[in-house]
């Protein structure tokens, strides 16, 4: 039951979204709304052209992950999920096991991160540079069960970008999480180094 409602949601919000985009044209702007999205919906609203529309695979060694495109598979439904920062917190502070995968640039990422992030500086995850960057943690985050928490300089696109990355490279939705706010928004200086 509540499986059929949650499915009639996502259709009704489906529509609306169509909707919007055939009255309105697409827009540049980002939403910052925590509405699930799915794939083909932020790929309406953020296409970068032919790069966007191919799906990427991966083939990893045991220290490297090499992204290469594939244009004959298709897509799977993603859902973006969301998560707090002070259920973040928790989680660290209990010892739980986790990514914590950090995209921020590199200047960004120096000045300030949370304590035990994956440095990646893929930010913005658009290019196939970007993605390369990520790739490098997939050999360990896929022979894990952990949950995956991205962090993003402020939890919008780089942050979707990477989600749905690491989710078309076969990383489990359900494990896949983004901060919200991003690092813009994490309010806990005790877990941050500088």
């Amino acid at each position: 039951m509540i499986q059929r409602k949650k499915h009639s949601l996502y259709v009704v919000l489906a529509t609306i979204l169509a909707l919007s985009l055939i009255i309105g044209g697409c827009s540049s702007t980002t939403n910052s709304t925590q509405t699930p999205k799915t794939e083909s919906q932020s790929a309406q609203s953020q296409s970068t052209g032919p790069q966007s529309q191919l799906n990427q695979s991966v083939e990893s060694s045991p220290n490297t992950a090499t992204v290469k495109q594939n244009s004959e598979e298709k897509p799977k439904e993603i859902v973006l999920q969301y998560i707090k920062p002070e259920n973040v917190k928790s989680a660290i502070e209990k010892g739980d096991k986790m990514f914590l995968v950090d995209i921020q640039p590199e200047d960004e990422y120096s000045k300030h991160h949370i304590k035990g992030t994956i440095e990646t500086n893929a930010f913005p995850v658009k290019t196939n540079d970007d993605k390369q960057k990520l790739a490098k943690v997939l050999p360990d985050v896929l022979a894990s069960n952990d949950p995956v928490y991205i962090v993003c300089p402020r939890g919008k696109s780089g942050a979707e970008n990477t989600f749905n990355f690491l989710a078309e490279q076969g990383v489990a939705n359900d494990r896949l999480f983004i901060i919200e706010g991003g690092q813009a928004a994490w309010p806990y200086d005790e877990l941050l180094e500088k």
